[in-house]
């Protein structure tokens, strides 16, 4: 056999396996689209606004009737519901109810705790439920509108007087956990209904087993006030009991730091120490809130300064400045009460991420003349 006829035949022989693999991820792939999913059509670029809710327990709504002195299903719906409400807001999304409406909430939350949940869930034969789906079931497991957790998803609004048209509503009942990980039979999901379709329960298994969906508005706001790289920094400034200093960028250096004599409290000093300088610098470049206090909006920064104790700030070569102003520790817990350019409300910091600027005595940043 001549040394052309044995490379046709063995590149014939591997084609084959080959040919047998495509076909295997077409069949897979075939298959998959095929499976009815339960909201048909549904895209995550098509939704506008994300309704979160969940009704309150017997306890409180009993509260809230004695208090409004009528019965409990006399009290108004935003009454007996805890909700929350996020509208799109350029790449991310933004909470648009409770106390602290306003606040950014990243898009990889949304997607990773809704949309593509909304997206995934399939209806086949396998993962419903048939027999014994009655109201009894539904209410022991959390698939009605007073035991469930209900997630809508509506379309941008037409006008202003318009909510914007619903793209679906889930009802995500109780956990269906049983038997360990990795033995035969063993589930790991959420029985889920849409609300239009009570009686077609569905046993979802999502990829993610820690999926949650918490009604506490904390949980789903990006806590960052500030962040960027220390390239992006042209000056540093702050002041704090000891006094203050200033520095800027060398020009043409992305690392030297230059005094700014105006700025500094201290005078007949040497040369700056660059590391300490930059150590402090880094300490500032991501900012995030431990909490916030909504009942305190930022105010204006001389009306801050006056209560505050620590002032820090960084302009970037952008012409961006970020400031914070951080007021009196606090005695009962480990962080200090802060405003901060990058938030609209007074936030909390630990005492470790203020500790260096409360402490830093701006003579140690020089060396001795």
């Amino acid at each position: 056999m001549s040394t052309n006829l044995m490379l046709v035949v063995l590149a014939a022989a591997l084609a084959i396996p080959c040919w047998l693999t495509m076909q295997g991820e077409k069949m897979d792939v075939t298959s998959l689209a095929s499976i009815p999913v339960m909201f048909p059509g549904f895209t995550p670029d098509k939704v506008a606004t994300v309704e979160l809710m969940k009704r309150k327990s017997k306890e409180e709504l009993e509260a809230a009737a004695r208090a409004a002195g009528v019965p409990v299903e006399k009290l108004p719906a935003e009454q007996q519901f805890e909700a929350l409400v996020f509208q799109r807001a350029g790449e991310d999304w933004q909470l648009v109810n409770t106390e602290l409406a306003g606040l950014k909430v990243p898009r990889a939350r949304i997607d990773d705790a809704v949309l593509i949940h909304f997206r995934d869930i399939k209806t086949n034969e396998e993962n419903k439920i048939g027999r014994g789906v009655d109201e009894k079931f539904r209410g022991e497991n959390g698939l009605t509108p007073e035991t469930g957790t209900m997630l809508r998803c509506r379309a941008v609004p037409s006008g202003p007087q318009d909510a914007g048209r619903s793209l679906g509503e889930l009802i995500v009942g109780g956990s269906t956990k049983r038997g360990k990980v990795g033995e035969a039979g063993a589930i790991d999901g959420f029985y889920v209904v849409r609300a239009d379709k009570l009686n077609d329960v569905v046993l979802y298994e999502p990829k993610d087993k820690s999926w949650h969906l918490p009604l506490r508005a904390s949980e789903w706001v990006d806590t960052t006030v500030h962040s960027f790289l220390m390239s992006e920094v042209e000056a540093f400034y702050f002041r704090n009991a000891f006094g203050n200093a200033g520095f800027t960028k060398k020009p043409g250096s992305t690392q030297t730091w230059v005094a700014v004599p105006e700025q500094c409290s201290p005078k007949n000093v040497g040369a700056v120490r660059q590391g300490k300088v930059t150590d402090l610098v880094n300490h500032f470049l991501v900012v995030k809130a431990e909490r916030f206090d909504p009942k305190r909006p930022r105010v204006q920064a001389d009306e801050v300064w006056n209560k505050g104790v620590v002032e820090v700030r960084c302009k970037l070569r952008s012409g961006e400045e970020h400031i914070i102003w951080v007021q009196k520790r606090n005695d009962d817990t480990a962080d200090s009460w802060v405003f901060g350019t990058g938030c609209k409300f007074k936030f909390a910091l630990s005492n470790f991420k203020v500790g260096p600027f409360r402490t830093q005595n701006p003579e140690e940043l020089f060396d001795p003349k």
